[in-house]
């Protein structure tokens, strides 16, 4: 199935506007817990409906709108500390550091 690059843009950035109230979730007013239930509830049916169907890949668009809520949230439910880092630089490193 062929899908537009910029309809996917599009629909990623409207679903991120509807979950945070904002186009990125460190922009949010929402409440953190409040969010962060949500951003569980969307990813949990995605995942059933995936599973079900034997195609876990379907994750990955949720993984696009929720995924920094998701990932504070595993961070601060396992005591993790953070690092702020762009993604070119992680990038990099995983490049350079990768062995055939």
């Amino acid at each position: 199935m062929f899908y537009n690059g910029n309809a996917v843009k599009g629909t990623v950035l409207a679903d991120k506007r509807m979950l945070y109230k904002a186009e990125e979730f460190e922009y949010g007013q929402r409440e953190r817990i409040d969010l962060f239930n949500e951003a569980c509830a969307v990813y949990q049916v995605v995942y059933q409906h995936a599973t079900s169907c034997n195609e876990v890949s379907k994750c990955g668009f949720v993984w696009k709108v929720a995924g920094r809520a998701l990932c504070q949230l595993y961070t601060l439910k396992h005591s993790g500390d953070t690092v702020l880092c762009s993604f070119s630089v992680l990038e990099g490193a995983f490049k350079n550091n990768h062995r055939p």
